[in-house]
């Protein structure tokens, strides 16, 4: 299966700007962002082994939740000069490394991140979100699932921990601040209701639209006054809370993969003088423990699949092993079709032609009437069914 692993760029950055000691390169620059940044987002490869990545930056452009509450966020601090001058620096230097970055005009890097995981769902990838913003905890699904690091640990958040921590489900965090608030993001909710009493409404009604739909229901008359006076400011809140999982991105999920060219990646660290990042990734080249993971691109045969006929002489093939890449036909993944699949094997690809007119008759070029249907039924084509399948 694929993974996806989604940083929130700046999340990381702040925190680690205040949690590793400040620090100078040889000739005065400040660094200790950086290499924390690097320390942690390299801990995170091992840890969860992603075959896909992007680092997600809030844009310096207001958002468009400024544009219907002028207040939002309004009460944060000015941003440090030397935070800012490195996490400029550090964009540089992930793009040196050819990782994917993005920041999109008018948007948080939560909507990206919102929007990148919904459509890795989509096409049955794992996507890890690695961030300290509880915000991404609406996001939580089978599929999707916040990471962090703190103090030594690694901490993972499923649905199961967002019940232990706030007795809700992902689906119920954007009601839960639109009645409580949210201070960090200057969210009013309704005033006067608590996390206690906006738990316990929603334990009882489960959404912020069934709330109002049976105010009469509210026990408390404090509890429904409050409710009542506040109803604007509860479903401005409830815009501003959730996260847009349908910003236009401009690049395929498939753009992403983690391919990190190791030679230039200890090349960095040794100019930055990192001395304990140098040593650790040379001492692992070293030992073969991270090989250069560069992608060659060797010449290879491409054969096309027009039929159940045409695929079974290279099932075998397929059984032991393959790559399954679907090929759009725009580049604005939330609108496109699947033009194409590809199944990569060594030396070899096979392209599969899909016809937008049948997408919706997802394993129809997989039902054959040939004598050997059964070997059709296979985890391989169950993954494939996942790009034919009407999302």
């Amino acid at each position: 299966m694929n993974k996806l692993l989604v940083i929130d760029g700046h999340s990381l950055a702040y925190r680690v700007y205040h949690a590793f000691p400040a620090s100078l390169t040889l000739d005065g620059r400040p660094i200790h962002l950086v290499y924390g940044f690097f320390s942690i987002l390299f801990q995170a490869f091992d840890l969860f082994a992603p075959t896909h990545l992007v680092v997600c930056f809030d844009h310096k452009d207001p958002t468009y939740r400024h544009h219907f509450f002028a207040e939002y966020k309004a009460h944060r601090a000015p941003t440090p000069v030397d935070l800012i001058q490195q996490v400029e620096a550090l964009k540089g230097y992930l793009a040196d490394l050819q990782f994917c970055t993005v920041s999109l005009s008018g948007f948080e890097a939560d909507d990206i991140m919102g929007t990148l995981s919904v459509d890795a769902s989509k096409r049955g990838w794992h996507t890890d979100l690695m961030s300290t913003d509880q915000d991404l905890y609406q996001l939580i699904n089978e599929s999707v699932h916040v990471v962090m690091r703190k103090k030594s640990d690694w901490i993972t958040v499923d649905a199961q921990k967002v019940g232990d921590i706030f007795q809700l489900t992902p689906s119920q965090i954007v009601d839960y601040k639109a009645l409580r608030g949210d201070s960090s993001d200057n969210i009013p909710g309704v005033a006067g209701i608590g996390e206690k009493t906006a738990v316990q409404l929603l334990a009882q009604f489960q959404t912020l639209e069934n709330i109002y739909a049976n105010l009469a229901s509210v026990v408390s008359e404090s509890v429904r006054k409050k409710l009542l006076d506040g109803q604007d400011m509860a479903f401005l809140s409830q815009r501003l809370a959730r996260i847009d999982c349908a910003v236009p991105i401009s690049f395929l999920l498939e753009d992403t993969q983690f391919c990190p060219d190791w030679g230039k990646i200890v090349s960095l660290f040794e100019s930055l003088q990192f001395q304990s990042l140098t040593n650790k990734y040379k001492s692992r080249l070293k030992e073969g423990v991270l090989p250069d993971l560069k992608p060659v691109i060797p010449s290879c045969q491409e054969v096309w699949i027009h039929s159940p006929s045409d695929l079974l002489p290279y099932w075998p093939m397929l059984q032991k092993g393959a790559s399954c890449v679907p090929i759009l036909d725009s580049p604005y993944p939330m609108q496109a079709h699947v033009a194409e699949i590809q199944l990569g094997m060594d030396q070899m690809v096979l392209r599969i032609p899909i016809d937008p007119v049948a997408q919706h008759q997802p394993l129809e070029l997989f039902s054959s009437d040939t004598e050997e249907p059964e070997t059709l039924a296979s985890p391989c084509m169950e993954m494939l069914a996942v790009f034919f399948s009407d999302a």
